[in-house]
């Protein structure tokens, strides 16, 4: 599973929940439960979002596999916001100049 899909499986990993809570709650008689049941799952899929940091991990697999396809999207890695920016600041370098004055400019920017 790469860090662009991440936040998508883990809302379906919820939504999940969620559908398996309510069948849980009707059937059992306790609809009074399903709203609290649904918030503390909800905080889940956010904390474990939080801890892997997709943003970073997208970031990390471009600049790892950037000699390999020839360069790098420095527009797009700029775009991808705080939690992938000491990565890229930490690997700026390694980027040519080009890109590094794009991605400079767009981390700037944001």
């Amino acid at each position: 599973m790469n860090g662009r899909n991440l936040p998508v499986s883990a809302i379906l990993i919820w939504l999940t929940v969620v559908v398996v809570w309510f069948g849980g709650v009707v059937l059992g008689r306790r609809q009074g439960r399903f709203a609290c049941g649904i918030l503390v799952t909800a905080f889940v899929p956010v904390g474990a979002l939080q801890a892997l940091n997709p943003a970073g991990m997208v970031a990390r697999h471009n600049l790892d596999r950037m000699e390999e396809l020839g360069g790098v999207d420095a527009e797009y890695l700029g775009s991808l916001g705080s939690d992938a920016a000491p990565l890229l600041l930490a690997r700026l370098g390694e980027m040519p100049p080009e890109g590094q004055c794009v991605l400079a400019g767009g981390l700037v920017r944001r």
